[in-house]
């Protein structure tokens, strides 16, 4: 012991023991650290793969937003996306379930109108703790106000078009008493284009790995939908005929086909409010009077007026749902296709609008309710 003693000391000086001591527990200090760090990002990286993984539960208020979020998260998150007012069950007057609520509070992500068309969700939404959007409080929306016809105004073609149409004066419906603003956003594909936007937005903060994935499905999505109301636009463009719908509900699709001009009057004043005898006198007055010659209906329509307002058959008649629940993607595999369910949903009102302007008699009706 003596002899290490000596041999230690004669070799290397006290200080200089440690100086070497000293430089070991910093060589071992920087190991541990850099091992900390290293397990840290590895449980950081495999916590991302397993929420990259994991799927994402959506909560919609209403069908168009439901195949909105299902068209952009295609094949790209694994996603779950559930609607909340059923089908047969109609968004005006809808009321939370204990079931339905339970749903909405374990969503990760909710999706709806906003409160001025969806009162009954305003206080669920207030308590939800994951992300929400709410469609028609994007500053970007170019919307009508139905007592008004007013427009949000801001930059845009469906905003410049909607403040043109209403410096010209135009009525759609004299005698609705609709109040607040028009949310049938999904007819236009300029309103798409911002609901999109947001979507993806949101989507991407909650799955940033797939931010580059969704913004690419956006841009083919949306430009899919452009060229196909490129296409309808063409086609109604030689036809100036007015048409009569079940109930302001398709406003923003005559609009965004430029048919703005063309004089349009509403059969209902309200949702599921029956339209009385002077005012099926006025429409059968301004039927003759405008030479209307298409009448839309809705799924689940009332046929018990229109002879009076139409005693001759002149009206061609065709069915489309507000909602899109006429969409099946079971039946023709829609999800997979360009442009998705939503491109689905406009194409069959571009193809039945123009069936309905035809000159020779058409009557289609779809059986099954809607809203």
């Amino acid at each position: 012991m003596g002899f290490l003693k000596y041999y230690s000391r004669s070799i290397f000086g006290l200080s200089d023991i440690r100086t070497i001591l000293a430089s070991y527990l910093v060589v071992a200090a920087c190991c541990l650290f850099a091992n900390g760090v290293a397990v840290a990002d590895a449980v950081e990286t495999a916590e991302q793969n397993e929420a990259a993984q994991k799927t994402l539960h959506v909560m919609a208020s209403i069908r168009p937003l439901q195949m909105l979020v299902q068209d952009l998260t295609q094949g790209i998150l694994p996603v779950s996306v559930d609607v909340l007012v059923p089908r047969n069950s109609s968004p005006h007057d809808y009321q939370l379930t204990p079931r339905s609520a339970f749903s909405l509070r374990n969503a990760d992500f909710v999706v709806w109108l906003g409160a001025s068309a969806e009162p009954y969700l305003t206080k669920a939404i207030f308590q939800q703790k994951s992300a929400t959007v709410a469609m028609l409080n994007l500053p970007a929306m170019h919307l009508r106000h139905y007592s008004e016809v007013a427009v949000h105004k801001g930059q845009g073609d469906a905003g410049q078009e909607l403040e043109e149409h209403n410096d010209r004066g135009h009525n759609h419906d004299d005698a609705h008493e609709h109040s607040g603003i028009d949310p049938h956003f999904w007819w236009s594909v300029q309103h798409l284009d911002v609901a999109a936007q947001a979507l993806v937005e949101q989507l991407s903060k909650l799955r940033p790995k797939a931010a580059l994935a969704l913004r690419s499905r956006y841009v083919q999505w949306i430009e899919s939908l452009r060229e196909q109301r490129q296409q309808a636009r063409k086609q109604l463009k030689s036809n100036p005929a007015g048409v009569l719908t079940y109930h302001d509900s398709l406003f923003y699709l005559q609009l965004d086909l430029q048919r703005e001009l063309q004089p349009t009057s509403q059969l209902m004043s309200q949702p599921d409010v029956k339209p009385g005898a002077r005012q099926l006198i006025e429409l059968r007055q301004r039927v003759q009077a405008q030479k209307l010659q298409c009448l839309i209906l809705e799924p689940g329509s009332s046929l018990a007026w229109i002879s009076k307002i139409d005693p001759n058959g002149l009206l061609n008649q065709v069915t489309i749902d507000p909602l899109g629940w006429s969409v099946d993607p079971l039946g023709e595999n829609l999800e997979g296709a360009e442009g998705g369910l939503i491109a689905a949903m406009l194409r069959s009102a571009y193809q039945k609008l123009e069936l309905c302007l035809a000159k020779k008699s058409v009557t289609t009706a779809e059986p099954s309710p809607g809203n």
